[in-house]
Formats: structure tokens, C-alpha cells, sequence
């Protein structure tokens, strides 16, 4: 199927559904405006609208029952008040604001028909990238095939990294606390960003403070978590002490921070984030530190994990890396998504990425907030859902990170977990987990066919695969890459079947 391929039955379901909405409210209109008001029937036609609001979305529905509430309490007004008679003003301001609410509901249900058309060509285009067709064929030791076997196909583990920063790790005030919120991090998580911030790691020069950071390092491994650094420069987290040094003096001890972090973590560290926000080269106490030669320091140290820059201006770091080809490797963009002002929206999410891709890099959506108060919960996750669908969709995309699990210990003291500040889960990430445990993840099971084969569309990543015959069974690990084999033997060994 082509990139961005929308089906008609997609089309044609989304344009019924702004049907029956547009249908449902000029009902409400009509009896909420008929001279002689019946309540009964002005309330179901008020439920009507609503529930066709609900097939677009949550939103959508709640912002449906206020207008909707609004309307009909403006014309018990004006029938009150037309005993008494009404001046030309209240007449028009009540026009006027009748017209409001109209041109609201139809500016929203048009954004949200355009959302659904979008998600659903993310929804193609996740088939198209995320997802190949897998098949496994079961064979007797002599190489025939064995049909009416059962075959369970079992992803392990995905090829993509959904993350989150691993900031809060052991600081919680008790060993339970401490152990759910590993719990709530693994669940959902296959990769951590942890702190290697230059201002906590050696607050005093030659002193080295790597001992958290250890701790988090040795967790992720101990749990398959993939771990990113971050970050090795960033002139907002300096050391004070590097203020007072001369500029040879200063250049020295960036490269023997930057070494020392380097070697400590090259066999445990898989991306490292060398600079952040790189443009315009940043000052580093009296150093004006060019990016090329961060990477150059960098490599000299010899990682083994994948260089990357992050920053909050895609265009920028697009152009910065296509300035840089020729010169030392990266490996990557991160880009920063912070949504502290409210959700963007599908348009903005693809126009960002699309920035992002042009230096033809894999991009790392690297720090995602979207809040969520109390209040607001619910359209947190609608935009958590929004948001990792078309991320995940776009082919350069390589990671989505979340930033901070818990609105304890959230970067602004914001609510911006995806868990409450006592680790109950917000409905964010009820979501978050029916995506990535579930709706992106293959388990199938069928039975193979007169060839042995059965065969499924499935997401790239690691599978365990069992076939079955009578006694006879047989378990395989198998790796589904974007290159690569696509299919699987699983030969049973010779009994009684």
C-alpha cells in the first residue's frame, strides 16, 4: 500500500461521522429555536449530539454538551424575556452570540474530521513502516512440510525504542514506592535516558559523582532497557568552578569530562546526546564550543554508542547536520517536544518531523511533555494518543522519549507524568499502554496450511515462535528486521505425532 494511502471505507467513515454530527446539531437547533419549547425533546436531541460528537473523540463531545447546554439556556432566556419585549441590542447580542457558537462547533468538528483523516493515514503508514509480512513454514527432520500444525507467534521485544527519562530512579521515600515506580518505567519502556549532567556529576573539580547514575546504568541493563546519556554538553548545566578557568584551561577539562564519562559508560551506554542545544554554538564558560569538534572529542574517546544532538528547533539541527556531512559522524537528531502551551496538533507533530528528516539522520523524538491536571487528564491522553501515533508512523523516526513518568520530580513542577504523584497511572497511560503492549505488538497464532506455512503481517522486532504437531513441538528466536529474512523454519524433530 502507498505512503499516506487513505482506504475509501476510512474516507468514507470519517465523512459519515461529520454527517451524522452536522445532522444531529441542526436537529438541536431546531427544536432548541421552536417558538413553543418542549424540554423533553430539546434534552434528547442535546444527547444526540453529544454521542454523534463521541464517535470524533472525547473532546469533541465535551466541548458539544457545552455549547449545546449554552444554546439552550440563551433561549429559555430570550422566550422569558420576550414578555417584556426585547431591544434591538439583547436581540443582537444574542444573534451574535448564537453565530459564535456555530462557527466554534463547525471550526471544531472540521479539525477533528481532518484529525481522524490524518490518524488514519498513520495508520496506513505504521502498516507500511513499522511492520513486515512474516512467514513461518514447519517441516518434518526430512524436510517436508507439516500442515494442521499450531503455530504461536510471540513478539519478544521491539526493534523501535519507546522511552522515558529514568530521572527519578531510587528517590522516592520508601523501598515500595521505589519498586513501583520500576515497575510502571518497565511495563511501558524498552529504553532510559539518564542524567549525566556536567553541574551534579563533578560539582567539584576532580570529586566525580557517578554513583546514581551507576545504579540506573546497572538497572537498565539487568532489565534488556536500552540507556541513552545525556548530555555530555549543555551549557546551561556547567559547573561553576569551570566559570573561573582560563580558555585552555576550560577546554581541557571538557575533554577530560567528556573522556572520563565516555570510558566509564562505553560497554552500557547506547546513545549518547553530545551537545544539547547546539545552535548557535554554545558558550562553555569562557569556550565557545564548536559541534563538529564536541563529536571529534567524543569519538576520540571511542563509544561504542550512537552520537546524536538534540535541541528544540528541527529546522536548525537539520541544517547543522547537513553542514557537518564530511566531517566526524552522527548518528542522529534528537528533538525536543515539550507541549507545556498545550497539545500540538497532527500538522504541527508532521511538519516538525518532516523538518527533522531532511538531513536524512534517524530522528529521536527525545523529550516529550504534554500535561495533564487533574482537570485535564483526559485530553492528555487524547493528545498522548495523537501524538505517538504520528510519530511512530513517520519512517525517519527512530525513539519516542517520554519526560518524566510521575508528576513528582516533573521538569517545571508541571503535571506532566504519564502516573499521578503517587504513581497511580492517569488515563495517558492507560493509552500508552493499549498502543505499545498491545495494538503495536504482534501475538497471532493459526495453523499452517497443506505448504506448512502460516503467514502474518507483524511488527519489526524479536519473536518467539512455537509450532506444534501432537507431541511434537519445537521453539525458535527469531529477529524481523526492516532488511533481512522474513521467513522462519521450525523443523520438528521424528516422533509420534
Amino acid at each position: 500500500m502507498p505512503e499516506g494511502y487513505v482506504t475509501f471505507a476510512e474516507y468514507e467513515g470519517a465523512r459519515n461521522l461529520g454527517q451524522k454530527f452536522f445532522e444531529a446539531m441542526a436537529a438541536f437547533l431546531r427544536e432548541a429555536t421552536e417558538e413553543t419549547r418542549d424540554e423533553t425533546a430539546i434534552a434528547e436531541a442535546r444527547v444526540a449530539a453529544v454521542t454523534a460528537a463521541r464517535g470524533f473523540s472525547e473532546v469533541l463531545a465535551q466541548e458539544t454538551d457545552r455549547m449545546t447546554s449554552a444554546l439552550a439556556r440563551g433561549h429559555a432566556i430570550w422566550e422569558t424575556l420576550g414578555g417584556r419585549g426585547l431591544t434591538r441590542r439583547q436581540c443582537a447580542a444574542a444573534t451574535l452570540q448564537v453565530a459564535d457558537l456555530l462557527e466554534r462547533t463547525h471550526r471544531l468538528a472540521a479539525r477533528i474530521e481532518n484529525e481522524r483523516l490524518l490518524m488514519a493515514r498513520f495508520e496506513n503508514d505504521i502498516r507500511n513502516w513499522r511492520q513486515r509480512d512474516l512467514a513461518v513454514r514447519v517441516l518434518d527432520a526430512d524436510g517436508s512440510p507439516v500442515a494442521d500444525a499450531q503455530v504461536e507467534i510471540v513478539q519478544a521485544g521491539h526493534d523501535f525504542l519507546f522511552g522515558c527519562n529514568l530521572f527519578a530512579f531510587r528517590r522516592w521515600e520508601s523501598d515500595r514506592k521505589n519498586t513501583l515506580y520500576e515497575k510502571r518505567f518497565r511495563d511501558l519502556f524498552n529504553a532510559a535516558t539518564v542524567p549525566l549532567y556536567w553541574s551534579v556529576t563533578e560539582r567539584q573539580r576532580g570529586r566525580p559523582e557517578f554513583e546514581p547514575t551507576d545504579a540506573a546504568v546497572r538497572w537498565c541493563r539487568a532489565e534488556h532497557i536500552q540507556v541513552k546519556g545525556h548530555p555530555l554538553r549543555w551549557p546551561a548545566t556547567v559547573p561553576r568552578w569551570v566559570e573561573e578557568l582560563g580558555a585552555q584551561e576550560a577546554r581541557a577539562a571538557i575533554q577530560a569530562h567528556l573522556r572520563q564519562a565516555v570510558e566509564r559508560y562505553r560497554d552500557t551506554v547506547d546513545f549518547w546526546d553530545v551537545i544539547q542545544e547546539p545552535s548557535p554554538p554554545p558558550h562553555i564558560g569562557p569556550v565557545t564550543l564548536d559541534p563538529a569538534e564536541a563529536l571529534r572529542w567524543t569519538l576520540d574517546a571511542k563509544p561504542r554508542g550512537r552520537l546524536l544532538v538534540n535541541g528544540d528547533d528541527a529546522a536548525s539541527l537539520a541544517d547543522l547536520a547537513r553542514r557537518m556531512r564530511g566531517g566526524p559522524k552522527l548518528d542522529g537528531l534528537g528533538i525536543q517536544a515539550h507541549q507545556h502551551d498545550g497539545p500540538w496538533t497532527l500538522d504541527m507533530i508532521r511538519q516538525t518531523l518532516d523538518a527533522a528528516a531532511g538531513a536524512d539522520l534517524p530522528v529521536h523524538v527525545s523529550e516529550v511533555t504534554i500535561l495533564g491536571g487533574p482537570e485535564d487528564e483526559p485530553e492528555q491522553a487524547e493528545a498522548v494518543r495523537h501524538f505517538y501515533t504520528a510519530a511512530f508512523a513517520h519512517p525517519k523516526v527512530a525513539s519516542i522519549t517520554w519526560w518524566d513518568l510521575s508528576d513528582q520530580f516533573a521538569w517545571r513542577n508541571a503535571p506532566a507524568g504519564l502516573v499521578r504523584a503517587d504513581l497511580s497511572p492517569k488515563p495517558a497511560y492507560t493509552v500508552l499502554d493499549r498502543l505499545l503492549n498491545h495494538l503495536w505488538r504482534t501475538d497471532a497464532a493459526g495453523r499452517s496450511g497443506d505448504d506448512g506455512k502460516v503467514a502474518v503481517r507483524a511488527f519489526l522486532g524479536q519473536y518467539k515462535i512455537t509450532a506444534q504437531h501432537g507431541r511434537r513441538k519445537a521453539t525458535v528466536d527469531f529477529h524481523l528486521g526492516r532488511e533481512g529474512p522474513a521467513e522462519v523454519e521450525i523443523v520438528l524433530a521424528p516422533g509420534k505425532s
